[in-house]
């Protein structure tokens, strides 16, 4: 409260820091218990905006702001426990990892030494990104946004304390960082999520908290207003019960659908800066947070949150992440080692005598970054590098579209073309569609006749009227594209016209809306289902009267036993088995032949031609994942590997034939 020295120990600030590492743990742990719990980094970055800034405004009132000193605070405090655990993760690496696995965690160990990874992440978010829980270093996203602040954070406090207007110009960054989060959540959650300026405002919400709060002296400015004891006293109150309010609303009624970061934002700081404005002395507070055992797990909160996802990534990996009994006991694990990291080395280095050892840890950084750089370039071989894994790695990174394709822009909508030829293929769909690109190219090269457009958009369903939902999903701005894009089909240009999709991921899953004119928005089941294949029979018809050719393209296998690291089944052992990819045709007739079917009947009733690649995948008995050679067919469970498309998918040539005409 107003009067209280911000360098004054808070034993509730350590047990805030608890809610914050547990709810984070339970998150990853078991989403269920609390499907919010992600909110726990939020809750951190105010706590962390509030104490040190409010060490900074002290000492930068006295005009003893050190930035090497702060720096060798930063790093005494974060890097001892980090390199251990990196340490610890990189072993784990080259004991469990596949080559190009290991490639991967040494990008990610390297940017994660130099904080940097949060930009790497969003750089590699997207369709094909990795699997979240096979990203043993994941979670330093968050640290490293932290740290990118405090290199520009003193120097903003040093500044605004001389400009005599320190509340004021913290409020400013808050406001601007806020604006451009909200604005940004929506159209580009994954820059959003990772990028430091569409988070810097979390922190400066808790550094203008410790501004209000400075001491008389310390610094000029607006501060909280003084009441009376007995008034204090019921607002502090009052600011715990509607802060812990926030927080368990946020902890447990927010989950992954939810836009974030983004308005839900506000739940766990405006919480958590509510119970740190609340003061130690608040009854929740003093009594609940200042508790000796949340004390005690704030104060291994650090070690804890850096040892818990690695641990239960590499449980992913090796296919044990689903037994809730394995997750447990991970848990207890990274509980343990969070002890013995804090008592053994985080708390003896961060108060060790001598200025060498700043030094020393910046130089151990610095050799991880080496180490990563190399595994990433291949310079170095996991336990799991036998040849007979090679071709997993290189599977999965076998994909062209869109290298060798022009993007060009027209009435709002984005086409990525090949050749100049007066006649127009046009391609719509998903990623599914965009999987044919090496064998058309193939097709066309030679071809000056001949213009290729591909419009696709992964994740979204070529249905007028449809869009996806959810996570990942494109949502609105999905189904106003494809009706752009079947609008551009019907100039007189386009020649032919292809649609193929994932049509299982639209037609019999959850997560999609079709936008029926007299149904409303409804989700894809019936009647939904049948309102949307009415509008692709009557888009696809309407095509084919207008002098066009029209493919439908059928759906193909889609299973996680087509992947290319299916084939490898790992134990928390060590031990490796070789599995053979695919699925029997039996299997995949259950899934699959009813829609089928019905897309079929589409075909026949819009005068489409059909493309079938079971054709060429299935016989009567099974659906194959890999040539006799032993090469593998699919880059992932639903796309096939684009040297593959180039060389065999010949089914796709039916639509340059002569005539380009469906029988």
């Amino acid at each position: 409260m107003p009067g209280r020295s911000p360098l004054s120990y808070r034993p509730d600030v350590d047990g805030l820091r608890a809610i914050a590492v547990l709810s984070v743990v339970a998150y990853h742990a078991s989403p269920g218990y609390a499907p919010g719990g992600f909110v726990g980094v939020d809750i951190f970055y105010v706590i962390s905006g509030y104490l040190i800034s409010s060490i900074l405004i002290r000492e930068g009132a006295t005009g003893q702001i050190s930035l090497l000193g702060f720096y060798a605070r930063r790093i005494r405090r974060l890097f001892p426990a980090l390199l251990v655990v990196l340490t610890a993760t990189a072993a784990l690496g080259w004991f469990y990892l596949l080559p190009h696995e290991l490639a991967a965690l040494g990008k990610h160990l390297a940017a994660g030494a130099a904080y940097v990874i949060n930009i790497v992440f969003r750089h590699e978010a997207g369709y094909f990104d990795t699997e979240a829980g096979a990203k043993p270093l994941l979670h330093l996203w968050s640290l490293a946004i932290e740290e990118q602040f405090y290199l520009v954070w003193p120097i903003l406090l040093m500044l605004a304390i001389r400009w005599r207007h320190l509340s004021t110009a913290i409020l400013l960054v808050a406001g601007v960082s806020l604006v451009l989060c909200l604005s940004t959540a929506k159209q580009n959650s994954a820059a959003a999520f990772y990028l430091p300026q569409y988070r810097f405002w979390e922190l400066a919400l808790g550094a203008l908290l410790a501004s209000l709060q400075a001491v008389p002296g310390a610094t000029r400015g607006p501060r909280l207003p003084t009441f009376s004891p007995a008034l204090t006293a019921r607002l502090s109150t009052l600011s715990a019960l509607a802060g812990a309010c926030l927080l368990v609303i946020g902890i447990f009624l927010l989950d992954a659908e939810t836009i974030y970061p983004g308005p839900a934002t506000l739940l766990p700081c405006l919480g958590a800066l509510l119970l740190i404005a609340a003061g130690p002395e608040t009854p929740f507070n003093r009594i609940l947070l200042a508790h000796p055992i949340p004390v005690f797990i704030g104060l291994i909160s650090y070690p804890l949150y850096l040892w818990h996802w690695p641990l239960l990534s590499y449980l992913t990996i090796v296919d044990a992440g689903g037994r809730p009994s394995w997750r447990l006991a991970a848990v207890g694990l990274a509980l343990a080692l969070s002890v013995a990291t804090y008592l053994l080395v985080e708390r003896p280095l961060r108060h060790a005598r001598g200025g060498a050892i700043p030094l020393l840890l910046l130089a151990l950084s610095s050799l991880f970054i080496v180490v990563g750089l190399a595994a990433y370039g291949g310079g170095l071989s996991p336990r799991l590098g036998d040849p007979q894994y090679a071709d997993i790695g290189r599977a999965i990174e076998d994909w062209e579209h869109p290298n060798g394709l022009t993007a060009e822009e027209r009435e709002g909508l984005t086409l990525y073309s090949y050749g100049s030829g007066p006649q127009r293929y046009l391609f719509i769909g998903d990623s599914n569609m965009e999987q044919y690109w090496p064998r058309v190219k193939r097709i066309v090269a030679d071809r000056a006749d001949v213009t290729v457009s591909f419009a696709t958009w992964g994740g979204c369903p070529p249905v007028p009227g449809a869009f996806g939902v959810g996570a990942g999903r494109p949502g609105e701005a999905c189904r106003d594209f494809m009706l752009r894009a079947f609008e551009r089909a019907e100039a007189d240009d386009v020649k032919a016209v292809v649609v193929a999709a994932a049509w299982r991921s639209y037609f019999e899953r959850p997560g999609v809306v079709f936008d029926g004119p007299d149904d409303g928005d409804i989700a894809l089941s019936r009647p939904a289902r049948e309102a949307a294949l009415r509008s692709l029979t009557d888009t696809l018809q309407g095509l084919a009267r207008r002098g066009k050719a029209v493919w439908l393209v059928l759906p193909m296998p889609v299973a996680k036993a087509f992947a290319p690291e299916s084939i490898v089944k790992r134990s928390v052992d060590g031990r490796v088995r070789i599995r053979e990819p695919g699925l029997s045709r039996g299997k995949v007739d259950e899934q699959l032949a009813p829609l089928r079917a019905e897309l079929t009947m589409v075909a026949k009733a819009s005068g489409a031609g059909v493309i079938d690649p079971m054709q060429w995948l299935c016989d009567e008995t099974s659906c194959r994942g890999r040539l006799d050679d032993g090469t593998l067919l699919y880059k992932d469970s639903g796309h096939l590997r684009s040297s593959i498309v180039a060389a065999h998918a010949s089914f796709i040539d039916v639509v340059f034939s002569a005539g380009s005409s469906p029988p």
